[in-house]
């Protein structure tokens, strides 16, 4: 039998083979088929065999059957038969596979506590598997929420009640809830560059996306100074992707404009915001936060894994009001079961431990990236060096060329010309992320660029 080939149960093969014959008039409305005993002694098959193929037929209409007197055909309507179309080819652009992947999503492999979470799944399904069968609650699974607003206390000094808190998976599914609260006539501001003009699903539904450029305090407001019902999304803690963190100047002067205005809001999305080296990590704008202004973002992807696809938001007190009642019987997108392993991963102390364990191995890797980098001729830092990316320019190269070749030695590489408004503003500058790739790989992907460089300037 050929790999992959199905082989029909011999009940279905004898009705498919009945079924054909009615189709195609070989056997005629009113016809007798043989008794069961009579078709199983001369198939030389069991009798269950073709009474189970009788009365599938029978099910679906294609004979009726007369007690004591045996199955007859069924009269059927004339299909009208149609040119077989041969099935559309799509093509399916299989992303390119890089050896060196200098992009900023991912984590390192080599990290994750595979045999924990091996163990916590096993505990879960063997101690709560009655109530992984549940709907949950609309905000996410209570006690998860509850470890996750200890954390934010501990790390990022956010003082919120796991009740104004909603779980969810991804970033892109909370900010659509948002745009579902948020009044209609609301505009919305992004940081340029940053990811929202890098992915489209954030604009892809505005007219008139307002885009707010950098300076070296952060993210500039005045083209929002009088506006009122209007959100803007920030990244303060570690910009994405230029690196910059907020000024506290800047901070409370973005407070302070949210306060003015009750259909302000202010989006924080804590990006990277966990990882500092040489620093301690900046608090969130969230816990400056004394008029309920601002809309917290936070992710496990960078702190665990992308594929947990676990996020979560803090909304202002007048905001949880309006999704209480306007998403009433939403359900959680997070699988319960995921929910309730992370809650164990964190209330177990696992979490923590983690944290520690990444920044320890991300510290190391952001030093001796930093270091290569600073010894090249043709690379050169550009901006503030925290987080685990670095902004880096490379002059004096055309840019497609350069990634074109990039490509083709199986380096990745994003410009940061794919997340502004005026690219051309940007051009020479890339984003290197560190965060996926071991040390060996590092030292390879950044002598490969090197090389490349080099040739493209001769």
């Amino acid at each position: 039998m050929p790999l992959g080939q199905t082989v029909l149960p011999l009940y279905l093969s004898l009705y498919e083979d009945i079924k054909s014959r009615i189709a195609s008039g070989k056997l005629a409305a009113g016809d007798r088929l043989p008794s069961i005993r009579a078709a199983a002694r001369d198939l030389k098959i069991s009798i269950n065999t073709v009474s189970n193929a009788y009365h599938q037929l029978e099910v679906e209409g294609y004979v009726r059957s007369a007690e004591k007197v045996g199955y007859f055909v069924e009269a059927i309507d004339d299909l009208i038969r149609l040119g077989r179309r041969q099935p559309a080819v799509l093509e399916r652009a299989m992303p390119p596979k890089y050896k060196y992947d200098f992009s900023y999503s991912g984590v390192d492999d080599s990290l994750f506590p595979y045999s924990v979470w091996k163990k916590i799944f096993r505990q879960v399904f063997s101690s709560e598997h009655e109530n992984l069968l549940a709907q949950g609650d609309c905000k996410g699974f209570p006690p998860l929420r509850e470890s996750i607003a200890a954390y934010l206390m501990n790390s990022r000094g956010i003082d919120a009640a796991p009740s104004n808190m909603i779980v969810s998976a991804g970033t892109e599914h909370l900010f659509y809830i948002l745009k579902r609260l948020l009044d209609s006539n609301t505009l919305y501001a992004f940081e340029n560059p940053g990811y929202a003009f890098g992915n489209p699903f954030f604009t892809y539904d505005m007219a008139n996306p307002i885009f707010l450029n950098l300076d070296r305090q952060g993210v500039e407001i005045e083209r929002i100074r009088d506006l009122n019902s209007i959100a803007v999304l920030v990244t303060p803690a570690h910009q994405f992707p230029m690196g910059t963190v907020m000024s506290i100047n800047r901070r409370i002067e973005l407070l302070n404009w949210a306060s003015l205005r009750p259909e302000r809001y202010i989006i924080e999305d804590d990006y990277d915001g966990e990882f500092k080296f040489r620093e301690k990590p900046t608090p969130a704008l969230k816990s400056m936060d004394t008029n309920d202004d601002v809309i917290y973002l936070g992710s496990f992807s960078r702190l665990i894994a992308p594929s947990l696809r676990v996020s979560y938001m803090i909304l202002p007190e007048r905001l949880m009001k309006e999704y209480e009642r306007a998403f009433k019987g939403f359900g959680c997108p997070v699988s319960l079961f995921i929910q309730t392993a992370l809650s164990r991963f964190m209330s177990e102390g696992y979490f923590e431990k983690h944290i520690n364990r990444m920044k320890s191995c991300y510290g190391k890797k952001h030093s001796r990236t930093k270091h290569r980098i600073e010894r090249s001729a043709h690379i050169k830092m550009h901006g503030p060096t925290s987080g685990t990316s670095f902004v880096i320019e490379i002059p004096e190269v055309d840019a497609d060329a350069l990634l074109e070749h990039l490509e083709s030695a199986g380096v990745r590489l994003t410009p940061i010309s794919d997340f502004a408004v005026n690219g051309e503003d940007f051009r020479g500058l890339y984003l290197l992320s560190f965060s996926k790739l071991s040390d060996l790989d590092l030292e390879d992907g950044i002598g490969i660029m090197e090389k490349t460089i080099e040739a493209l300037k001769k």
